[in-house]
């Protein structure tokens, strides 16, 4: 039942964002940012049972277990912190598409690139779920739902690179 109740609420939640506007849109422009709400409540939580598993083990039982949890959450913390800054924006216009390569934090990634409409070659999900674009070279900029309005650079990249989705012109035939 728990694993039940945490689906339907993490559907919810991703429900939610994807009707948020991005930071800006206009018509032929936009920037997203990770959803801020998210991250403060993802901190908050770490924050929340990392302490307490800490607490666990200096009152209740001696446990390397609570040691270990507490350790890798606290450390997290100014981690998931790095979504606040604006390297993980992704912005567009009807020439090009610029944001971060990889969903990695600092200093690991993510690396900012841009990339033409017009070099774009493949579009779609990588296997952890991130959406992506990808041109000519191998770059690729990604995102995920975390992002607030996501699927209007989705749609937007649908009007701008229609050959990327043979499958939506199949349909409308």
């Amino acid at each position: 039942m728990i694993g039940l109740g945490i689906a339907a609420a993490m559907a919810l939640i991703q429900y939610v964002i994807s009707r948020q506007s991005p930071k800006e849109l206009a018509g032929d422009h936009g920037t997203m940012h990770p959803n801020d709400s998210m991250i403060a409540v993802a901190i908050l939580i770490a924050w929340g049972v990392g302490c307490g598993a800490l607490f666990y083990h200096l009152l209740v039982e001696h446990s390397v277990a609570a040691i270990l949890i507490a350790f890798f959450l606290l450390v997290s913390i100014p981690i998931m912190a790095t979504g606040f800054s604006p390297i993980y924006d992704l912005s567009w216009d009807t020439q090009k598409i610029e944001g971060p390569t990889t969903m990695w934090f600092p200093p690991f990634g993510p690396e900012r690139r841009e990339i033409l409409f017009s070099d774009i070659t493949d579009a779609g999900r990588d296997r952890w779920g991130n959406y992506f674009v990808q041109g000519a070279d191998g770059t690729c900029i990604r995102w995920n739902w975390f992002y607030s309005g996501y699927p209007e650079l989705m749609f937007f990249i649908e009007d701008i690179c229609p050959h990327l989705f043979p499958d939506l012109d199949a349909a409308e035939a």
